[in-house]
Formats: structure tokens, sequence, C-alpha cells
């Protein structure tokens, strides 16, 4: 019996070792030292190395790989929650940098408008240069300071520019006044002032030259923005039409 006890004994060392090949269960059959087969009851798992509790050894792996399947999940989320915040960020840059590039180039559009009108297209020396290339004047003086002044009471001090041309010729009614009045505000004035020298021309002409009175009946002092203008000529259409354009 004593051999047997210590063939028992083997035996269980011997079916530690055998636990190693993957058997499980409550009991173990193995080959003691005399030869004879024997079933050993356990209580614990065998499918570990050495007899160690391979159950355990398999629910601490399944934690940890969890866990590290929860890491990585939460870093690719995160990566790709960077990558779309920096694309979303990059593209709000991107759309803004074009909107105020849009903006900026609409804004100095708008200005240079506003300038060129303000400005009043060609200046008066312009206008009336291609009024003398385009249309023959009958002996046209240019009127100084003085003359406006004394005669008409136009102050040049309130005026931009100005060119007050009148025919030399004294059968011809002809005048051509351009004006580019610094203040809106004096605007009406001048117009006033231009529509004496209209009054003049009529008075000299009724009773002398019916045909130039005709003439100077036919035309009106105008007005555009801050410019105030007369034509009295034969070619009033065609000079008219110059400086209409030119304003």
């Amino acid at each position: 019996m004593r051999r047997n006890e210590r063939d028992t004994g083997t035996a269980e060392e011997t079916g530690g070792t055998v636990g190693t090949a993957g058997k499980s269960g409550g009991s173990e059959r193995v080959i003691g030292v005399n030869g004879k087969r024997k079933e050993i009851p356990t209580m614990r798992r065998t499918n570990g190395i050495n007899g160690k509790r391979g159950s355990g050894i398999r629910i601490k792996g399944a934690v940890a790989l969890t866990a590290m399947a929860a890491l990585l999940m939460a870093g690719c989320g995160q990566g790709e929650g960077g990558e779309a915040a920096a694309v979303q960020s990059e593209s709000v840059v991107a759309g803004t940098g074009a909107n105020g590039a849009e903006d900026a180039a609409g804004n100095e559009e708008n200005t240079r408008a506003a300038e060129g009108e303000n400005a009043g297209g060609k200046s008066v020396e312009e206008i009336y240069q291609e009024i003398t290339q385009g249309v023959e004047l009958i002996s046209p003086v240019r009127m100084g300071d003085d003359f406006i002044t004394n005669y008409y009471g136009i102050a040049p001090e309130k005026l931009d520019g100005y060119v007050f041309a009148m025919s030399e010729d004294a059968t011809s009614a002809e005048t051509v006044a351009i004006m580019k009045v610094k203040d809106a505000g004096d605007v009406e004035a001048m117009v006033s002032a231009l529509q004496v020298v209209v009054d003049e021309k009529r008075s000299e002409m009724q009773d002398y030259l019916p045909e130039q009175f005709e003439i100077v009946d036919k035309s009106s002092v105008k007005s555009k923005g801050n410019y105030v203008y007369l034509v009295i000529s034969e070619n009033a259409d065609a000079i008219l039409q110059i400086v209409e354009k030119g304003l």
C-alpha cells in the first residue's frame, strides 16, 4: 500500500505535467510508475504551463487586450477628430481669405467708381480741347478771372476750373462756358450767373441779328453734379454732346 501511495504521488506529479498537454475537468487520467492508470480528482484547470491556473491567465490577458483595444480606438478617434478639425479650420481660413480677398476687391472697385463719379470724368480743359478739335468755333476768345467777376459776378475761387469762351466777332453770339464748382451749394448761384449771359445776348441780338437771336433763344443753362455749362452756337448739339460725354 505504501508503494501504491508513492506511485500515486508520482502520478500526481506526472499528472501535473500531463496537464500541460491541455487536459482539464474534474479528474485526470494519469499513468503511475507501476504502469497502472488512475483517476485523480482535481479542482484546478491545468491548461496553464506546469500546472498553473490557465483560466486566470486567459482572463487577465483578455482584460489587457480589451484595454489596449479601447486605447487604440480612442487614439484613432482623437487622431481622426484632430485631422477633421484641422481640415475644417483650414477650410474656414481659406474661405475667409477668399471672401476677404473678394470683399477687398469689391470695396476698391466701389471706391474707384465713387472717385471717378466725384471727379466728373474729364477735366474742363480736356472737354474744351475736344470741342475745338471736333467743332469749328467762330473766332473764340477765352475770358479770364477779371472778366467773369466784373461782368457776371462769378468768383473764380469758388471754382475748381472753368472755360469761358466768347466769339470776338460782333455778329456772332457764340459762347461756350463750362465751370466746375467746388461746393455743390454754389451751383445755383453759378446757374443764375450764366443765365445773365443768355439774357444779355438775347437783348443784343433781338433787334439787329434775328438769326443769332434764334440761336440764343434756343440755348439754356444746364447743370450736372458740380458742373454748370452754357452753349450758344449754331453747332450747339455737337458741342453739348462732347460736353455731356466728358462729364
